[in-house]
């Protein structure tokens, strides 16, 4: 008994051994992705959360709402399948390791009994090919979450992996003898040999793509940032910090395109070995790298910016902000509002379910009901009197005139229009500025992009 156990466990360590550990090049192709990702998540999350507000805000009451809210609606619904396939292979991660252990404890304690170490072997089998397949299954929904050019040809390689892969697992329940275990793991190691190649392919060019757009966004945005500083340069303004730290921004994103640019023929051959494929994911990380370094310094860039910039004000649950003027206001965050104005439209989402509005004895307007699927955005028109709003996660614009409002609480405020605001604490002033001034400029036809104000914001 003891002889056969021993010679069980050799004849399919062996095999084992070739799988037992998912190969480097499928993490790597997921990793590189998700260093993409992060690499851009604080830009990306900022501007998309701001894109999605004024969106919402602008647009929930014209005949486009619709379709920003479907477009907005597929976006949520993706990114909830990428975070679920992720979970799943946390999950089948940790249930791989306990499988691996469990075998290796047989190993130890049980190597004179075939029947335990043949079904801690099997066990250890279904669990390494489910940890294949969620790895498969989360890089398909990165794919086609980033990548629609990729996404049907990736859909459909992978859901033909993760069906063989199926199959063999079916077998390997149903294996009675050493040698259909051992059958069974030979077929595995060959199905995975080819998944993890093209897996490994996928995942690399479509981070790859995912760089190279967000590149070009960001050299279109470096030169907004250009004018920026020459606006202020040109009033006088000292912006060498600001200058400085363009340099250092502008010199990342060069060796970022440098290192993107040195995958891009890796990627193009379909036929590409697995070391060319190594390289290029190596060069992936040292682009994702170089981008989070970049939004870093972006990020004290927006910082320093909002210094000298009118019309943006940030709360932090110290001050009061008090403005009057004609124009747009755009407040978001954990706020208590008193609004009063003339002719005026007013939109409130509530993004928490917990806002609170009370209208004044003399308010009218026009309700419109939300087109949202939750219902979270409240859209009056023709708005005259006053209005308290508060609520721990809002977002509340008001367009109108003789606009006049105090603010409390945490979060921020864009003015764009004609008028004055001042924050003050404990009674004393600590800010006072203008609105900033919309610039208008003809077009030929009608644009559905937010009006650009002088200051780089958006209406």
């Amino acid at each position: 008994m003891k002889t056969n156990g021993i010679k069980l466990f050799a004849c399919l360590g062996i095999i084992l051994m070739l799988f037992s550990i998912i190969p480097a090049g499928a993490v790597a192709a997921v990793e590189d992705d998700s260093n993409a990702e992060d690499a851009k998540a604080s830009m990306r999350n900022r501007v998309e959360t701001q894109d999605q507000v004024r969106l919402n805000a602008t647009e929930s009451a014209t005949e486009n709402a619709p379709r920003v809210q479907a477009a907005i609606q597929t976006r949520v619904e993706m990114v909830q399948k990428v975070k679920v396939a992720r979970e799943n292979l946390q999950n089948s991660r940790s249930e791989y390791v306990t499988a691996k252990e469990d075998l290796q404890k047989a190993k130890a304690g049980n190597a004179g009994d075939p029947e335990e170490l043949f079904g801690s072997t099997r066990a250890y089998m279904i669990q390494t090919i489910d940890y294949m397949i969620s790895h498969l299954e989360n890089v398909k929904e990165n794919v086609e979450s980033s990548d629609g050019e990729l996404a049907e040809e990736t859909s459909g390689l992978i859901d033909g992996y993760v069906e063989q892969l199926e199959q063999e697992r079916a077998n390997v329940e149903a294996a009675e003898t050493r040698k259909e275990l051992s059958d069974a793991a030979k077929s595995i190691r060959e199905i995975w040999n080819d998944a993890n190649k093209d897996a490994s392919f996928s995942a690399g060019k479509a981070a790859n793509n995912k760089i190279y757009t967000f590149l070009a966004k960001s050299e279109a945005l470096s030169l907004r940032l250009q004018n920026e500083i020459q606006r202020l340069k040109d009033e006088g303004k000292d912006a060498d910090e600001l200058e400085e730290m363009l340099g250092e921004y502008n010199d990342l994103l060069k060796q970022a395109k440098q290192n993107q640019e040195r995958t891009r023929a890796t990627f193009q051959n379909r036929n590409a070995g697995e070391n060319s494929i190594k390289e290029a994911n190596e060069y992936l990380r040292e682009a994702g790298t170089d981008i989070k370094e970049a939004n870093s310094i972006l990020n004290n860039i927006v910082k320093e910016l909002k210094t000298y910039r009118r019309g943006v004000v940030t709360l932090d649950g110290t001050g009061i902000l008090t403005a009057e003027g004609n124009g747009t206001a755009v407040l978001s965050g954990d706020l208590i509002l008193n609004i009063s104005a003339t002719n005026a439209k007013l939109v409130i989402k509530d993004l928490a379910g917990d806002a609170e509005v009370v209208f004044g004895t003399d308010a009218e307007y026009k309700k419109v009901d939300s087109e949202a699927d939750d219902n979270s955005a409240m859209v009056y028109h023709e708005f005259n009197g006053t209005v308290d709003i508060s609520g721990s996660r809002l977002t509340v614009m008001i367009r109108g005139e003789d606009v006049t409002f105090t603010a409390e609480g945490t979060g921020n405020a864009v003015l764009s229009g004609i008028g004055m605001y001042r924050v003050e604490k404990d009674g004393v002033s600590h800010a006072s500025a203008q609105w900033a001034v919309v610039i208008t400029e003809p077009t030929e036809e009608p644009t559905e992009e937010p009006t650009e104000t002088e200051d780089g914001t958006q209406e």
